[in-house]
């Protein structure tokens, strides 16, 4: 490497690293990180429970709409496979 190359390297890294320090400097006492992993773990547990009793209200009227037939649940994969032809 010459020096010059050196030269510009360390000036580019030196230039990201003040900048970084710029940023991370404005952003002291932003806890915009934690609260934004707060919110979104706290939307998916609820739309998660949501789901979950929604299903378990429809299964508790056992109207078999979201049951397998009685051949369980690859018998449609197989009865598809069967009729693709292999020539």
């Amino acid at each position: 490497m010459s020096t010059r190359t050196d030269r510009t390297t360390i000036l580019l890294v030196a230039g990201a690293v003040a900048a970084w320090a710029v940023t991370v400097e404005r952003m002291r006492g932003m806890d915009a990180a934690t609260l934004f992993v707060a919110g979104y773990l706290a939307v998916w547990t609820v739309y998660g429970l949501a789901a979950y009793n929604f299903y378990r209200l429809v299964t508790a009227f056992d109207t078999g709409w979201l049951a397998w037939d009685e051949r369980g649940p690859t018998s449609r994969a197989r009865s598809s496979s069967q009729r693709v032809s292999t020539s």
